[in-house]
């Protein structure tokens, strides 16, 4: 079941029904609305709760948007044609293929990585994504003489969460 916190109107459904949006969206107009509100409703809400940071959430709504606005398009010249199989074909395809140049066009425009781990990563650090391998490296070494847990001042929680960071962006960037 979604989380009960009480924030938003998708919490009370259980996961399955919000699944069953994600499949059925794909047969109708009026479930592919409901679930890009879903999506919008989600997505507020998690950049509320500071899961993910405000371009994320504005990126992820506007390639949600891109893809269901294309395969509506779609749907609606396959139903005045009178070819609707073909056009809801057409149109998830379609879709698909908007929402991955979307996707490729908003990481461009926002500056952001292409996964959230590797955001989160960048922002742990206090790095952009265009940081040099020299900036990664001494932002590293600051972060990790300040968490080592050997250290007086030292911070376990911190200094695991950093190596798991680092491996991250090492593993992105082909250093692994």
């Amino acid at each position: 079941m979604a989380e009960a916190q009480g924030d938003s109107v998708v919490e009370w459904l259980p996961d399955s029904a919000l699944h069953v949006l994600q499949v059925a969206r794909h047969y109708s107009p009026v479930l592919k609305l409901l679930s890009l509100g879903v999506d919008v409703i989600q997505n507020i809400r998690r950049w509320w709760k500071g899961e993910i940071s405000g371009k994320r959430c504005v990126k992820n709504i506007i390639d949600s948007g891109v893809g269901v606005t294309v395969e509506l398009a779609c749907d609606l010249v396959g139903h005045a044609s009178g070819y609707v199989t073909a056009g809801s074909t057409i149109g998830r395809v379609a879709g698909h293929r908007a929402r991955s140049l979307s996707d490729r066009l908003t990481q461009w425009l926002f500056g952001l990585p292409k996964s959230e781990a590797l955001e989160n990563a960048y922002n742990f650090l206090h790095l952009k994504v265009s940081a040099s391998n020299s900036e990664i490296n001494s932002a590293y070494r600051k972060l990790a003489l300040q968490y080592h847990p050997d250290k007086v001042t030292g911070n376990r929680d911190k200094w695991l969460q950093l190596q798991y960071y680092i491996a991250i962006i090492r593993e992105s960037r082909g250093q692994y």
